[in-house]
Parts: structure tokens; C-alpha cells; sequence
């Protein structure tokens, strides 16, 4: 390491069980040439990250809780971190925060939009689609609405929620998908955190998930 180097000792078999399946946990397999200079432990070299916010994602693995403050000025240094190395539940729970916390504009709802595609933060994209429906031809007129037309995903995602928010209920769907249909990303997620299931994705994934099978009726 260099003189400017920042070191966190961490073990290997706690990233690799609690960040299971994350690029994190895969940096900790295999053996590594790299060793610290002070003891024979190896080191593995992480770059483009603000040694703070790698800290505090190291103390969120091992099951330590970040103050609202840190929260309210680093929450999308957090997503950004979350979705480079795969630490799923942090990037749900800044995602959140920042969903909730971060004041949309006209100005700026289309690049956060396009962020929140790019890093596959479903919530966000949820929040800034339904700020654009509801202020549309503001958003029209608005110097960056250019750049989203060149998105094809992302066009036919605003054009399913306005779909979505127009149907009619009772529409001859089976008991409960409906309902479901109304549930904010942030709702269908915390069912399948109560269910013990997968929680991230997509809307629709979300939704199939929770779907009742054959035979069940949704609650």
C-alpha cells in the first residue's frame, strides 16, 4: 500500500456469507500476491471509492446501523458503493432514503431518472416516473427531456405506469392482482421481507412473485 493508503482488516468468511453472491464476497476468493507491509495477512486493493463510504459499508456487513446524518449526505455515495460491490440490502435501504429525502425538480427528474436506471434502482425510477406524469408538459418543455427519449427502456417504463395508473379495477383479473398492481415498489418489497423472499427487482418481478398461486387467495 501507499503512504496514502487507507487499511480495513475485515474476514473473509463474514463478506463471504454476509454479502454472499456480491463482488465483494468474489474479491475475497482465490489467493492474492498483495501483502501488508505490517503483518502476512493479504490485502486486496480497492480503488474509486471514498475510503469513508467503504468503511461504513464495511461496518453495514457486519451488521452496524449508519447515523441519519451519514444518511442525508451520503446516501447516494451508498447506492453508487452498493451497486459496485453488490451489497443488495444497503443499496435497498439507500435507495429508500434517498427516494424519500431527495427534492425532485423539473430540472433535474431526468437525470436522476437515467441514474436510477443505470445503477437498476427500481424505487427511484418509480418516484421520478410518477413526478414526470404528474408534471408532464412542464417536464416536456424542460431542456433535459431530450435525453431521455433516446432511451427506449425507459421511455416504454413511463408509458407502462401511465397505462397502469388509468386501468379500472375489476377488470376480470383473478382476487388480489389488482390490489397488488397498486402497491408502491416500497410495499411489495417489505411483503416478500416479511416472506423471507427475494426483494429486489423490477416491478413485475416483484409482483409475480407475490402473486397467489392456484388454490391461495392474496392477502
Amino acid at each position: 500500500p501507499t503512504a496514502k493508503s487507507v487499511i480495513f482488516h475485515a474476514h473473509k468468511v463474514v463478506l463471504q456469507f454476509c454479502a454472499k453472491g456480491s463482488t465483494l464476497a468474489s474479491l475475497c476468493e482465490g489467493g492474492h500476491d498483495t501483502l501488508s507491509s505490517t503483518t502476512t495477512m493479504p490485502v486486496v486493493p480497492i480503488s474509486d471509492i471514498n475510503p469513508e463510504v467503504f468503511h461504513q459499508m464495511l461496518q453495514y456487513i457486519y451488521g452496524g446501523t449508519i447515523a441519519p446524518s451519514e444518511w442525508e449526505i451520503r446516501s447516494k455515495d451508498f447506492i453508487d458503493a452498493a451497486d459496485r460491490y453488490g451489497v443488495t440490502n444497503l443499496k435497498i435501504e439507500a435507495e429508500a432514503w434517498y427516494a424519500k429525502h431527495f427534492e425532485l425538480t423539473v430540472e433535474n427528474v431526468i437525470d436522476t431518472l437515467l441514474y436510477a436506471d443505470d445503477t437498476s434502482c427500481f424505487l427511484l425510477k418509480e418516484v421520478c416516473t410518477k413526478f414526470i406524469l404528474e408534471n408532464v408538459k412542464e417536464v416536456i418543455a424542460s431542456d433535459s427531456f431530450e435525453s431521455i427519449t433516446q432511451s427506449t427502456s425507459v421511455m416504454k417504463e413511463i408509458l407502462s405506469l401511465a397505462t397502469t395508473n388509468k386501468k379500472q379495477a375489476g377488470d376480470g383479473k383473478k382476487k388480489g392482482i389488482e390490489d397488488l398492481n397498486k402497491l408502491s415498489i416500497n410495499e411489495l418489497r417489505a411483503k416478500l421481507y416479511d416472506r423471507g423472499d427475494e426483494f429486489d427487482g423490477p416491478r413485475e418481478t416483484l409482483i409475480a412473485q407475490l402473486e397467489p398461486r392456484t388454490g391461495e387467495e392474496f392477502e
